[in-house]
């Protein structure tokens, strides 16, 4: 039979894996809400979102990504499963006009950031619901 502690280690458990998998699951539906929302020309805006974790990215890439795969693909590898709650992620892009693209400077589309901002309740909650599911 269990111990009180071993109910209370299980349950300390369960929190952790419950905190980390709405950690990545916000992390991981936030940017790619930006980077599909990114106007995209040749793909180089969309290309230059880089996430990284407890370190911000100060240089750009030369990456072209029209339709935004590859960018996101990077940011399932670089959160791995146990390791992200309680961390710091950023999500940077250094294409000189991208201030512009999010300020409306294309017919594509404007607010790339500012609309998944205004969503993070939703975004939370939606990461937070399947976290329960996935650790009950």
């Amino acid at each position: 039979m269990a111990g009180y502690g071993d109910e209370i280690t299980a349950l300390c458990d369960m929190s952790a894996q419950r905190m980390d998998a709405t950690m990545r699951g916000t992390v991981l539906e936030a940017t790619s809400r930006v980077v599909i929302r990114t106007p995209v020309d040749e793909g180089r805006a969309r290309g230059d979102w880089q996430i990284t974790v407890d370190t911000l990215s100060r240089g750009s890439t030369d990456d072209v990504d029209p339709t935004g795969a590859k960018t996101i693909a990077a940011v399932v590898s670089i959160l791995p499963a146990g390791q992200t709650a309680g961390r710091t992620v950023y999500l940077t892009n250094t294409m000189p006009y991208i201030r512009r693209l999010e300020q409306g400077h294309s017919k594509q589309g404007s607010h790339m950031i500012e609309r998944t901002v205004n969503e993070l309740p939703e975004i939370v909650d939606k990461a937070a619901q399947a976290a329960r599911a996935a650790y009950p």
